[in-house]
């Protein structure tokens, strides 16, 4: 700036100044924790302006989506992982020169700690071991409690926690805890200690007689830390107090830990039983026998071994039961096998097996089975269900020939079997003779049939509970044979003499099987059977109104069966 009295001039002049960089990060480390995001800010001063660039361990940082660098010259890492830790550089470079400084990344994680076992059990006098595993960045150190009161520092820089106790005790027991420390904080874990021992019997249970229907009870006492639980089951692997068949659930219960009750014995609850006692340190069992008096096996009364009974009547077959503690079960089988569902057998109070209606299938053997736990027994019964005769329809007239055989069946049912008997005209004919024969199916065989034997016969099926009898008729076809004035040769001229004028009647008398045909002729010569001088009588004779001269000659009568010549 120049002046003078006539005034003032001013000129300006720029001085530049090159200055080198210098570099300053407002942190030498920091801490970071998985998933968070790190800045890390950068500046620098000099002349000309800087510029701002990061490295990594020696190496330019590669930016990408997770690492860039702003405009101000901050390192921003977004989701920061483990692996992300180490040495960053920021280094300022001018015309003039370079700076840098270096900051460190540290990852860091919180302490956890977890128990291996949250409850340890150990024995008296047994050594416990209580074990809890820490982990975190840098590693935390354990420190075990119980009870609010340190017990415990782990060595430094060690992550895993161990407590030991040489020698249980029972006041040893209790809750403990595992706490991991960190410069980021703290965790811990609980973890229970049982000090016990196994079960021991203090009470045995002994062998109980009892007596059938009574009540008993079977006790097993035992101690232990902690206490045991006491429980029994029968020394065969049946379920206790369950009706064997029966289904009628449990009939035994364990009111009191140790005592097993039972009421109204039955059979099948002799057995023996076994008391456990256990706990989480072991087990101890006692066995005892439980011995049931009093009962007996079945006795079944005697019966008749057959029973009869008549087709369509009722009928009971008895199974009285005399004896049999507890009282037994009774059942039916026929022919070995049981009486099928539907049919139409009743079992009555008395265990008698009843039928409204006897039919023929309903014969056969019937076995009555009475059943307790003592035993068993059985009785066999035969039912007979008897049918009166009943002979099956056939045909009622049989017709053949003089000398050939004839048959009349005569078949025949019935329970019992019937018998054949044969009656002709109320003559009872022989089963076995030269004449009949009777074959075991009732069948009448006449071997040599003549006209004596037609007729009505009767054959008649008896049993002992009834009889039916059935008429047939027999027809026995015969030659016929003519009979002139009582003489039997028709082959001799018979004279007869008489007045002219007079009535004459010539004797022709023919019988045979079917009745024969009577026909007259006269010198080979048919005669009219009706004319004014002629008659034939209903006998075959033929009778000749006032003789004549001319009615000499021979004449003769024939004769011809109905039904062949």
């Amino acid at each position: 700036m120049a002046s003078n009295a006539n005034g003032v001039t001013r000129a300006s002049v720029w001085l530049l100044v090159r200055e080198a960089p210098q570099v300053s990060i407002h942190t030498s480390s920091q801490h970071f924790s998985q998933g968070v995001e790190v800045m890390v800010s950068c500046s620098a001063s000099g002349y000309p302006t800087p510029y701002i660039s990061w490295s990594r361990e020696g190496q330019t940082l590669q930016e990408d989506s997770r690492i860039h660098v702003d405009a101000q010259g901050t390192l921003i890492i977004q989701g920061v992982a483990p692996e992300d830790a180490g040495n960053y550089s920021c280094q300022a470079t001018n015309e003039v020169g370079t700076d840098q400084e270096t900051v460190t990344l540290y990852y860091t994680d919180p302490p956890s700690v977890s128990a291996v076992n949250a409850v340890v059990l150990v024995a008296v006098g047994e050594e416990a071991v209580l074990v809890c595993e820490a982990s975190g960045v840098p590693p935390p150190r354990v420190i075990w409690y119980r009870g609010g009161l340190e017990m415990i520092l782990a060595p430094e820089g060690s992550s895993s926690g161990k407590l030991r106790i040489p020698v249980a005790q029972e006041r040893d027991a209790g809750i403990y805890t595992c706490r991991a420390v960190n410069e980021l904080g703290d965790a811990s874990v609980e973890i229970q200690l049982a000090v016990g021992h196994a079960p021991q019997l203090t009470e045995l249970p002994r062998d109980v007689t009892v007596e059938l229907g009574r009540s008993a009870l079977l006790a097993c006492r035992a101690t232990g830390r902690p206490p045991p639980m006491v429980t029994w089951r029968r020394g065969d692997g049946q379920p206790l107090g369950l009706r064997l068949g029966a289904g009628r659930g449990s009939r035994s219960r364990q009111p009191d830990s140790g005592v097993l009750f039972f009421e109204n014995v039955a059979p099948e609850d002799q057995a023996s039983y076994v008391c456990e006692a256990r706990n989480v340190f072991g087990k101890v069992q006692a066995k005892a026998q439980l011995i049931v008096t009093g009962h007996a096996p079945p006795q079944i009364a005697s019966s008749a071994p057959t029973v009869r009974v008549l087709e369509g009547q009722p009928v009971s077959l008895p199974c009285i039961v005399l004896a049999g503690r507890p009282l037994p079960e009774r059942h039916w089988l026929k022919g070995g096998r049981p009486l099928p569902p539907g049919s139409r057998y009743s079992i009555r109070a008395d265990g008698s097996l009843h039928l409204d209606r006897a039919l023929q299938e309903h014969a056969g053997r019937y076995r009555c089975v009475a059943t307790n736990t003592a035993g068993s027994q059985h009785r066999d019964v035969e039912l007979v269900v008897q049918v009166p005769p009943r002979i099956h329809p056939t045909a009622t007239h049989h017709i053949t020939n003089e000398g050939v055989p004839a048959s009349l069946p005569c078949v025949a049912s019935g329970v019992p079997t019937p018998t054949i008997t044969w009656t002709k005209e109320t003559n009872a004919l022989t089963s076995r003779g030269p004449h009949y024969n009777v074959s075991k199916e009732g069948t009448l065989l006449i071997t040599q049939p003549s006209a004596q034997d037609a007729g009505a016969y009767v054959c008649t099926a008896t049993n002992t509970v009834g009889f039916s009898s059935q008429e047939m008729r027999l027809s026995v076809n015969t030659k016929p044979r003519i009979h002139m004035n009582g003489s039997h040769n028709a082959d001799v001229p018979l004279r007869v003499t008489a007045k002219a004028g007079e009535e004459v009647i010539l004797d022709c008398e023919a019988e045979g099987s079917p009745p024969p045909l009577v026909t007259w002729t006269k010198d080979s010569h048919p005669v009219p059977p009706i004319t004014n001088r002629h008659g034939l009588l209903p006998s075959g004779s033929l009778r000749l109104a006032q003789v004549q001269g001319g009615d000499f000659a021979p004449e003769g009568c024939g004769q011809r069966q109905l039904g062949s010549l």
